[in-house]
């Protein structure tokens, strides 16, 4: 599976909604999310994965809102 990493042209909303599409496809478990996304991001995307609590940076749901609220 090839991801492409986000670029600040890109559709944040459609982005995710792709990246979620694409893991339900290949049948890879919710759990397991954060670990293909987080290297993906770049920009505020990824400063809003920075800041979050360590305990919330393997929870893709977290990590949607915190990227969504930036």
């Amino acid at each position: 599976m090839k991801l492409v990493p986000l670029t600040e042209k890109d559709d944040i909303e459609a982005y995710l909604v792709t990246f979620e599409r694409i893991m339900a496809a290949h049948q890879v478990e919710k759990d397991c999310w954060p670990q293909y996304l987080a290297p993906q991001l770049t920009g505020r995307a990824q400063l809003a994965f920075a800041a979050l609590p360590v305990d919330d940076s393997g929870k893709h749901d977290a990590i949607k809102l915190a990227i969504l609220q930036r």
